[in-house]
């Protein structure tokens, strides 16, 4: 439930997530525009445009790995229909559940590595907490985790874990959120 997750975990998540999470409607086309141009820019792709709700879309039907058509095997038109696929199903969720619902089961639904699925098991993984007794520092290992489990994973790559934290940290302070004295 939303009611018991700490305003530091929520904080972090939105922060490292989706900033705009509160201002769209499932998808975030400025995102999705940012994404394409940093993309293209390194010839590579180094950044996702989706947002939380895509993102409980995908742990929650699994577009990417089940549900394929034969197309999804052409190159670049298989991630197409995925997004879009997703896109669908996001304004749905938004239609249906609020936002803070849809944080609450992307929380719950994610993986974050070490066998450990949604935030109360990765609480008692990592800190042997609940969610509701996370501090920043803690909830900040756990939202990195969200990325990356195994390459941000504190048991198996501290230092990683530690950097990702450190850049949770920044991004809280640069949109505000906390200030140098936390």
């Amino acid at each position: 439930k939303y009611q018991n997750l700490p305003e530091n975990l929520i904080n972090a998540v939105i922060v490292t997530e989706d900033k705009r999470f509160f201002q769209h409607h499932g998808v975030d086309f400025r995102g999705v525009l940012r994404a394409i141009y940093v993309n293209i820019k390194e010839g590579r792709i180094v950044q996702g445009g989706s947002t939380i709700t895509q993102q409980l879309a995908k742990n929650l039907f699994k577009i990417r790995r089940e549900n394929k058509g034969k197309l999804s095997n052409v190159p670049f038109l298989g991630l197409v229909i995925s997004k879009v696929k997703e896109w669908i199903v996001s304004i749905k969720l938004e239609e249906f559940y609020t936002k803070k619902e849809i944080l609450a089961m992307y929380l719950n639904t994610a993986e974050y590595g070490s066998n450990s699925y949604g935030i109360k098991v990765a609480s008692k993984t990592y800190f042997n907490k609940l969610p509701s007794e996370l501090n920043y520092n803690e909830s900040s290992i756990i939202v990195g985790l969200l990325n990356k489990p195994t390459k941000y994973n504190p048991y198996f790559n501290p230092e990683n874990a530690l950097k990702k934290r450190a850049e949770i940290f920044y991004n809280l302070y640069k949109y505000e959120i906390i200030n140098k004295t936390l």
